[in-house]
C-alpha cells in the first residue's frame, strides 16, 4: 500500500504549483516548477531503489524507522509526523521521500511570492529552476530529512516580514510569520535562536514606518529578549544535548567530541574547531563557518568533485 500511495502523491505533487496564481499565470515558471519537481522525484527514486545520494544515510533511515515504529524510544517530532502519515497511507521509505518532494513543491509558493514582493519576478522562471536544481537542496529536500520543512518555514516567515513591511500588519501575515517560525523550531530545536532573531530584529524592521506602534513594538521586543532567551533555552534543554552541555559547563569538550565524530567527512579543507579556550573556540568556529560556505577555495581544488563544489560556491556568490 505504501508504494501505491507514493505513486498517488507523486502525481499530486505536479498539481501543487497550480495552487499559486503567480506560477499558474506564468507558463515558463510553471514548466520550471514541473522540471525541478521531476528532478526531486528522480533523486528520491535513485536514493531509495538504486544508490544512496546523501552522506547522511543514517539520519534518513532513523527518521523513517521512527515513523515505521521500528524505533520507539526516541522523541523526534518529524519521526512522529511520519508515523501518523504512514498509519494512513502505508509504510514505505519511498513514500516518506515523496512526501518531502510534495513539501518542496509547496515551498515554491512562498518562494515565488517573495520574489514578486521584492520586485525580482523578471527572472522568475530561471530563479525557480536554480532554486530547485542545485545538488545540495536537490538531494536533501528529496529524502526523509527535516530540511525541506525548515526551508518552507523560513520562506513563510520571510514572506510575511516583507509583506508587513510593504503593506502593514494583518492577522494573516502575522499568523503566517509565527506558523513559519513554529515549523522551524518544531523541526529543529536549535533553530529557536534564529526564530528569536527574526522576532526581535525582523518584526521591528517590518513594522518600521507604521507610526508609533512599530516603534513601541521594537522597544518591547528588545526589552523582552533577556527574558525570552533563558525561557527558550530551558524549554528545549531536555531535547538538546548541546544546551545541556552548555549549562553543565562542558560545551567545549562536547564540541571537540562532536568534531572528532564527524571527521569521517570527505574533506575538511584544513580547518577544525579549537577547544583550548573560549576565545580560540569562537575564532575557529567563525573560520569553520566561513569555510563551510566558501570552500573549496581555488587553490584547494584537487578532484572533479572539488571542481563541482567550487562551481556551486561561485554560483551562490553570484546569486547574492
Amino acid at each position: 500500500m505504501g508504494n501505491l500511495s507514493a505513486i498517488a502523491f507523486l502525481l499530486f505533487s505536479f498539481a501543487l504549483p497550480l495552487a499559486s496564481p503567480q506560477i499558474r499565470q506564468h507558463r515558463p515558471s510553471l514548466w520550471a516548477s514541473w522540471l525541478v519537481i521531476a528532478a526531486h522525484h528522480l533523486a528520491a527514486f535513485v536514493n531509495c531503489f538504486i544508490s544512496p545520494l546523501s552522506s547522511a544515510w543514517g539520519d534518513l533511515y532513523r527518521f523513517h524507522d521512527i515513523g515505521a515504529g521500528i524505533i520507539t524510544d526516541e522523541v523526534q517530532i518529524y519521526g512522529y509526523m511520519l508515523r501518523g502519515f504512514y498509519k494512513v497511507f502505508g509504510v514505505s521509505f519511498w513514500l516518506g521521500e515523496v512526501l518531502s518532494v510534495c513539501v518542496f513543491a509547496m515551498t515554491l509558493w512562498p518562494f515565488v511570492a517573495l520574489q514578486q514582493r521584492l520586485g525580482l519576478d523578471r527572472h522568475q522562471a530561471f530563479s525557480v529552476f536554480v532554486y530547485g536544481i542545485l545538488p545540495g537542496p536537490l538531494i536533501h529536500c528529496s529524502v526523509t530529512m527535516r530540511e525541506v520543512y525548515q526551508c518552507i518555514g523560513l520562506l513563510m516567515a520571510c514572506w510575511a516580514l516583507v509583506a508587513m513591511r510593504q503593506d502593514g500588519l494583518s492577522p494573516q501575515r502575522l499568523l503566517t510569520f509565527f506558523a513559519g517560525l513554529g515549523l522551524l523550531v518544531v523541526m529543529h530545536q536549535a533553530l529557536a535562536f534564529y526564530a528569536l532573531l527574526m522576532i526581535f530584529a525582523g518584526l521591528p524592521w517590518a513594522l518600521q514606518g507604521r507610526g508609533q506602534f512599530g516603534a513601541i513594538a521594537a522597544v518591547v521586543f528588545v526589552l523582552l529578549l533577556p527574558v525570552a532567551l533563558p525561557k527558550v533555552t530551558n524549554f528545549f534543554e531536555g531535547a538538546s544535548v548541546s544546551l545541556q552541555m552548555l549549562e553543565k559547563g562542558n560545551f567545549l569538550e562536547y564540541a571537540a567530541g562532536y568534531r572528532e565524530h564527524i571527521n569521517e567527512s570527505r574533506s575538511d579543507y584544513g580547518v577544525s574547531i579549537e577547544t583550548d579556550s573560549l576565545s580560540s573556540f569562537l575564532a575557529s568556529l567563525l573560520l569553520v563557518v566561513l569555510m563551510y560556505f566558501l570552500a573549496p577555495l581555488p587553490w584547494q581544488v584537487s578532484s572533479p568533485l572539488d571542481i563541482y563544489a567550487f562551481t556551486e560556491v561561485v554560483w551562490r556568490i553570484l546569486l547574492l
